[in-house]
């Protein structure tokens, strides 16, 4: 606060969002849709993926804000075969990236939590090969979304 300011005027005043609000929970919560991402990215079930993106088709996300997520998570697969160790770990920072627009943009919300929870599942991959196939799995989710996406 500057000599001018009176008290509770202008300036930052910190984070104002209650404790349980604030940081990563306040953003994404990945836990709800666990045992979902688990079947699609580890058992590779098409079903369950098909399913899945056609309900988070219709949650109110614009076609513009999934697109440039997706738009990422294209550059990382491409990257997939050239450089595995490189894009693996730029796709495990895709999650701070989906906390970042949830919290730009509300209507991302239950696409940003199954995406976190997806990355969450590539990032237990138990070797280099498991990381890339899981990592498909989670372009071809994407990939469904913005094919299920109404047009405007």
């Amino acid at each position: 606060m500057t000599q001018f300011q009176r008290p509770g005027q202008g300036g930052y005043q910190g984070n104002r969002r209650p404790p349980e609000q604030q940081g990563r929970a306040a953003a994404v919560d990945a836990t709800r849709y666990a045992s979902e991402a688990e079947r699609i990215i580890v058992r590779d079930d098409v079903e369950a993926l098909i399913g899945l993106a056609e309900r988070l088709a219709t949650s109110g996300a614009t076609r513009t804000s999934v697109r440039r997520l997706y738009g990422e998570a294209r550059r990382i697969d491409f990257l997939l075969d050239q450089d595995p160790q490189r894009a693996l770990r730029r796709a495990r920072l895709l999650e701070p990236r989906l906390n970042y627009q949830v919290k730009r943009d509300e209507k991302l919300r239950d696409l940003g939590a199954v995406l976190a929870a997806m990355v969450q599942q590539v990032g237990k991959a138990q070797n280099e090969d498991e990381g890339k196939a899981r990592y498909r799995r989670l372009t071809d989710f994407f990939e469904a979304v913005v094919a299920y996406l109404p047009e405007k």
